[in-house]
C-alpha cells in the first residue's frame, strides 16, 4: 500500500465558482481534481517534488480543526481544511479531514469526494477504511464491502490493532445489511483469532449463524459466551435479545 508517484500532467481550468482546479489522471485511482491558491507552483510537477507543509503547521492545522470540533462547528472545521488543501494541494491529511467533516455532517457525497481525493494522493489504511464506511452511510454496500474486503487481507497494514478491529465491526456491517451470514460468520471468527474474542465479534458470529438459520449451532455458540459476559458491557443486553429470538425459532 506504498503511495504510488506520478507526474501531475496537470490541466489548468478556471471554475467561475471555486477558481483554479488542477485536473489529472491517477494510475490507479482515476482523474483527480485540486483546487489550488497557486497553481502555477506544481504544473508538471512530480508529487514528491510539490512543496509539503512543515509539520508545525500540520500541527496547527489539526489544533484548529479540533478547537472547532470541540464547539461543535464542523462546517467551520471544515473549511479549515479546506483552505489548506488550496495552499497544499497534494496534502492527503486536508481531504481525509474534509471527508470525514463532510461525513459527520451527513454531507456523504461530498465525504466520498474527498476520501477519494486523499486516496488518490496516498491510499493509506485509514483513508481506504473511511471510505468504505462513507459508501455503507450512502447506501452503497456492494462497493463498500468490496473495500472492506480489501482491507481485511490487508489488516495488518493498519496502525494499530483498534484500527484494524473498527475496520472488521464495519465490514460485519455491511454483511449483516446485504445478509450475508455465513460470510459473516468467517469473518467475525478470523477477528476473534487475531485480536481476541471482542463480544462485538461473538455477537455478530452468532447473528451470522442465525441468518444462515442454524439456530441450535447459534444458541451453542451464545450460551458458551454468557458466562464471559461483563454484565456492565452494553453488548449484554443485546446478547439477551438474541437468546430471545433464539429461543423462539428453537420452540417454533
Amino acid at each position: 500500500m506504498t503511495p504510488p508517484t506520478t507526474t501531475l500532467n496537470a490541466v489548468l481550468r478556471i471554475e467561475s465558482s471555486e477558481g483554479f482546479t488542477l485536473n489529472f489522471k491517477h494510475p490507479v485511482f482515476g482523474e483527480l481534481c485540486l483546487p489550488v491558491a497557486d497553481p502555477g507552483a506544481i504544473m508538471s510537477m512530480k508529487v514528491e517534488e510539490v512543496g509539503s507543509p512543515a509539520g508545525e503547521e500540520i500541527a496547527a492545522l489539526n489544533k484548529a480543526c479540533q478547537a472547532f470540533v470541540e464547539k461543535g462547528d464542523l462546517k467551520s472545521a471544515f473549511a479549515e481544511a479546506e483552505a489548506f488543501s488550496k495552499r497544499f494541494p497534494v496534502f492527503a491529511h486536508a481531504y481525509s479531514l474534509q471527508g470525514r467533516f463532510a461525513g459527520e455532517m451527513g454531507e456523504f457525497d461530498t465525504a466520498a469526494f474527498h476520501m477519494r481525493q486523499s486516496i488518490a494522493i496516498r491510499p493509506i489504511f485509514s483513508s481506504l477504511a473511511e471510505l468504505a464506511r462513507v459508501l455503507g452511510k450512502q447506501g452503497k454496500l456492494e462497493d463498500s464491502l468490496i473495500l472492506s474486503r480489501f482491507l481485511l487481507k490487508n489488516r495488518k497494514e493498519a496502525s494499530s490493532d483498534q484500527e484494524a478491529m473498527g475496520s472488521i465491526q464495519d465490514l460485519l456491517v455491511t454483511l449483516t445489511r446485504l445478509q450475508k451470514g455465513a460470510e459473516m460468520v468467517q469473518v467475525a471468527d478470523a477477528a476473534i483469532a487475531d485480536y481476541g474474542g471482542a463480544t462485538v465479534f461473538h455477537y455478530q458470529a452468532i447473528l451470522g449463524l442465525m441468518l444462515t438459520k442454524a439456530f441450535q449451532p447459534a444458541m451453542r455458540r451464545l450460551e458458551s459466551v454468557e458466562p464471559h459476559l461483563n454484565p456492565a458491557d452494553p453488548m449484554s443486553a443485546k446478547f439477551a435479545q438474541l437468546k430471545q429470538i433464539l429461543r423462539g425459532n428453537l420452540n417454533a
